[in-house]
């Protein structure tokens, strides 16, 4: 999930933190260093206490959430069709049912058949039926969620589209002929043309059921389902809200462990404090004031330092190769980066090592990227078509660029930025770079949310003057797909809660998507590896998107956490759902 508010986009915490992956090449090692649980136990009770540097989530309500840590925080009280299997390591990508019964029956190349487990019951004690989640899955179709940030893979794939199918407004599911409920059991999800990624959709925060007697989803601002008025179907419900600042957790009667292989459930209570100085974490998590930081971003340099140098710190700390790219966005639609030459100049003079080095991730093995693709993505090469000694740009090669776009003295543009320090540092790193060729860039920083609401607008960037943008991405599922459809598909270009900021629009990027996702297959996703490989330096070749880092964490957890990995299939953060804590 990048790294925002607001429109949810790049699916992260508002402190640059942010979704899934399968494990392939060196890199992906590191991910996977741990392939059993930290601290193992089977013990419940106690209260669970997280943090957050990042804000409160960007919605509580299921189908319009859109940031990482809040899609795994939904496991604590929504069950969606299905899930990951609730290991470290490799094993955590693996598709698993979840409310299902069983994995979904493929009845033909656009027919996909799925039965949910009988005997559930929502919090209030009634019964979860197979019309609840074709319920939640119709809302995504309602223009007041899509607008405010909800994803739309679902009504990009199934039958009907949004202009034939408004959403459930006046007449819940009426006319929704996309999905049939012949019982009570039974969803038949029917596509527009084949999707061999589709199972992976089912693990959504979309497809986990809501009453509609519940939902508040006519009203104007949109969704009203939040936390005050989440109906649980996990094993917790909402115990206390105060938006911003906490939300707690306590067990849901209704829920029964049986029916449930994927959650321990451990703790009776869990708290979550949002909006926690980043600098006072780490302290709070050294003497045990929380438990766990579920930012997804990583400890500072002081305490990486202390880590290395004391064994006790070090025996409840993880590093992990996150499933995140840091990139450059640069404008196809904004003068002079209308022009590819302009944008190859950039390419070749950020210096991508540099990037790493300002994050801290040096000191635990970490590098500027070549190419887009994550590490642990089917697919990814390590491949730059910018290549330079260690990553550190190539100015010489950049000013030849600057002469082929005819501005050989350079020109000015405006780099825009969200306000947190380590994003800003980054931005005057890449404003030094493109100073040395010659392009004076002005610096416009905005708060989190703002920023995220401007880029997901292309007229507010045209009208801000922005040719530039510093932001992430991650993919809502493991496939190359779920990395570049939203990001570069000029096909996917909206006027809000547009994804692909730099407006990218290619021939060749968009036929060699539907080249790699025809050959996509979720079970031997190496078959399409060289496919997606094809993209990446495709769109390299475009400079519409320069990678920057891929993202690493060095995570600190309490010495009373139990259970403790980070499940890649959940973006590699912590499987909440499985975490227990001494309490003795």
């Amino acid at each position: 999930m990048a790294v925002g508010t607001g429109l949810g986009l790049l699916l992260t915490w508002p402190d640059g933190s942010s979704r899934h992956q399968r494990l392939a090449g060196d890199e992906a090692a590191t991910a996977t260093a741990a392939p059993s649980p930290r601290q193992p136990s089977g013990k419940s009770g106690g209260t669970l206490k997280l943090v957050a540097s990042g804000g409160d989530c960007d919605s509580w309500d299921p189908g319009l959430t859109y940031l990482a840590p809040c899609w795994s925080m939904q496991r604590l009280v929504s069950r969606t069709l299905l899930t990951y299997r609730a290991e470290a390591g490799a094993a955590g990508t693996e598709l698993v049912p979840d409310l299902a019964a069983a994995m979904p029956e493929r009845v033909d190349s656009i027919t996909w058949k799925v039965r949910i487990r009988t005997g559930l019951t929502f919090q209030d004690g009634s019964v979860i039926r197979a019309e609840d989640v074709k319920y939640a899955i119709a809302r995504g179709y309602d223009q007041a969620l899509v607008l405010r940030g909800a994803p739309g893979y679902l009504s990009e794939v199934l039958s009907q589209s949004p202009a034939e199918f408004p959403g459930p407004r006046d007449k819940p599911l009426a006319g929704f002929t996309s999905i049939d409920t012949p019982d009570e059991t039974t969803l038949v999800f029917h596509l527009r043309e084949p999707f061999d990624d589709f199972p992976y959709l089912l693990t959504l925060p979309q497809t986990a059921p809501i009453p509609a007697r519940a939902d508040l989803v006519t009203s104007e601002a949109g969704s009203g389902y939040d936390a005050t008025r989440l109906v649980s179907s996990g094993p917790y419900r909402v115990e206390s809200y105060t938006a911003a600042k906490s939300i707690s957790f306590v067990r849901n009667p209704r829920w029964v462990a049986a029916t449930d292989p994927n959650r321990a459930a451990l703790p009776d209570r869990i708290t979550v404090a949002f909006d926690v100085p980043a600098d006072e974490i780490d302290a709070d998590l050294i003497r045990g004031t929380y438990d766990a930081d579920i930012s997804g971003g990583s400890v500072g340099a002081s305490t990486t330092a202390a880590i290395a140098a004391q064994p006790a710190l070090k025996a409840r700390s993880e590093v992990t190769v996150l499933p995140y790219l840091s990139y450059l966005a640069v404008m196809t639609r904004q003068a002079p980066f209308d022009n590819e030459h302009c944008r190859r100049a950039v390419a070749w003079a950020v210096d991508r090592a540099r990037q790493s080095s300002l994050r801290g991730y040096d000191a635990f093995g970490g590098t500027g990227a070549a190419g887009l693709l994550p590490p642990a993505l089917a697919g990814y090469t390590g491949s730059s078509a910018y290549p330079s000694d260690g990553l550190r740009g190539d100015l010489g090669r950049a000013r030849d660029e600057l002469t082929a776009c005819g501005h050989p003295d350079g020109f000015a543009t405006t780099l825009s930025v969200p306000d947190r320090a380590a994003d800003v540092k980054a931005a005057e790193s890449i404003q030094d770079d493109l100073g040395k060729i010659g392009i004076k860039v002005t610096l416009k920083t905005y708060a989190t949310g703002d920023f995220y609401d401007t880029l997901g607008a292309p007229d507010q960037v045209h009208a801000a003057g922005i040719g530039l943008a510093l932001t992430n991405w991650g993919p809502d599922w493991p496939s190359g797909y779920a990395f570049f459809h939203q990001i570069v598909d000029g096909r996917q270009i909206r006027q809000q809660g547009n994804f692909n900021i730099s407006e990218l629009d290619d021939r060749a990027v968009n036929d060699a998507l539907d080249v790699a996702a025809a050959r996509s297959d979720p079970e031997h996703p190496e078959a399409a590896a060289d496919s997606w490989a094809r993209v990446d330096q495709l769109v390299q070749q475009t400079a519409a998107l320069v990678p920057l880092v891929h993202r690493r964490a060095q995570v600190l957890f309490s010495e009373r956490l139990t259970n403790v990995y980070l499940n890649l299939g959940l973006n590699a953060s912590y499987d909440v759902a499985n975490l227990g804590v001494r309490t003795g």
